[in-house]
């Protein structure tokens, strides 16, 4: 199971660079809302890092990043903060492999989103901005104005993506549990999202 999700991984890699991309991103650690009932064993993280490293410095042969995405305890039991995901990316140890950070999941786990993100900042790669019920950005309560705050002091200066979903894709219903519309109209959560995001990055 281990050496066909390094394949896959290492397949996506190739996708990524085929596109003409560099960043590939996502909760990598782990099967999605796989769970054994218990926290993550020694040797479940031992795995897991080996097979990460490997893809990592496939990865890196092909100038791609990689950027891993903790995940709340609801989706993954591997890693679930931002900083067991650093502790992570320092075991697989490869200056490539980061980490994506999510408003939404830090919503549900940290004790502090912005102060938890400004603790990882050296691993930072890449941003979701996304609300607890995964509609308009700004209509919740998951994104702490700070954060923005702390992604100027750390100088960082890649992608702000909003991480918003719909009914309109049957798959992810049950997937993500979205079993009521968050917003009036399918084009929202860009269009007021990116206002909400101006004008936070502008204060």
């Amino acid at each position: 199971l281990r050496r066909a999700a390094v394949e896959q991984l290492k397949r996506s890699v190739q996708n990524t660079r085929a596109i003409g991309a560099d960043l590939m991103c996502g909760p990598l650690f782990q099967g999605l809302g796989r769970f054994t009932g218990l926290p993550p064993s020694r040797d479940e993280w031992k795995y897991a890092v080996e097979s990460l490293r490997e893809v990592g410095e496939f990865a890196r042969t092909l100038q791609v990043n990689i950027a891993l995405e903790a995940l709340n305890r609801f989706e993954m039991y591997m890693v679930n903060t931002v900083a067991d995901g650093a502790r992570f990316v320092e075991e697989v140890g490869l200056d490539n492999v980061g980490l994506l950070v999510d408003t939404h999941h830090g919503n549900i786990e940290e004790h502090q989103t912005a102060q938890a993100w400004e603790e990882v900042a050296k691993h930072i790669f890449h941003v979701h901005i996304s609300e607890n019920h995964r509609g308009v950005p700004g209509s919740g309560q998951a994104i702490p104005g700070e954060i923005f705050h702390v992604l100027r002091r750390i100088s960082y200066d890649k992608w702000l993506t909003i991480e918003a979903f719909s009914q309109d894709v049957p798959g992810l219903i049950p997937r993500l549990h979205l079993w009521r519309a968050y917003a009036e109209h399918q084009d929202d959560p860009a269009r007021l999202g990116i206002d909400f995001i101006r004008k936070h990055v502008n204060k």
